[in-house]
């Protein structure tokens, strides 16, 4: 009751382009029985289309798979959401859509398109198949600070400043450079 004057702004960005944003997070091992937390935040434009918070599946042995299966499936709905776009001529046909990633060891993860240490062999090659978006062009991957992550609130209690920066940032957060 106390955010009815805020609102979803939908509109393009600054340079007046329509452009798709995934953003993913997790918290490694936060529920009582080792499961990890999940979110998933796209949008094409300013405002938020999708949200998503959930359990991920399984128990991740580390931050990196945790954070690497949220970004698969977050790269899975925004493929679909990518395309819709596209035949809707909302977002032009050669513009790639943005994964934006705060773990730098999942980013370096995807763009190798697999495991290079004994630490994360365990991990299944079916989470790779974000690598084959990025060759084709379809996905960019780029780093995101945690401080602009705006998945985070779909993964973490946040509280106080944090919060407040993100829910007052969130509508700037998708379109400036970060």
């Amino acid at each position: 009751n106390n955010t009815r004057e805020l609102g979803l702004c939908l509109g393009a960005g600054k340079d007046g382009k329509f452009r798709l944003n995934v953003y993913t997070d997790a918290s490694f091992n936060v529920h009582q029985d080792a499961k990890s937390h999940g979110g998933v935040v796209i949008n094409v434009g300013r405002s938020a289309n999708l949200a998503e918070s959930t359990r991920i599946p399984g128990i991740p042995l580390s931050s990196t798979e945790a954070e690497l299966i949220m970004g698969a499936h977050g790269t899975s709905l925004g493929y679909r959401e990518l395309e819709f776009a596209r035949c809707q001529q909302i977002v032009d046909d050669n513009e790639p859509g943005l994964i934006h990633q705060d773990n730098k060891s999942t980013i370096h993860l995807i763009k190798n398109g697999k495991s290079t240490s004994k630490k994360t062999k365990h991990i299944k090659l079916r989470y790779f198949f974000i690598k084959e978006y990025l060759d084709d062009g379809t996905f960019e991957i780029v780093h995101c600070p945690t401080k602009y992550q705006i998945s985070d609130i779909l993964t973490k209690p946040l509280q106080g400043q944090q919060f407040v920066f993100l829910r007052v940032k969130y509508d700037n957060v998708f379109y400036e450079s970060i």
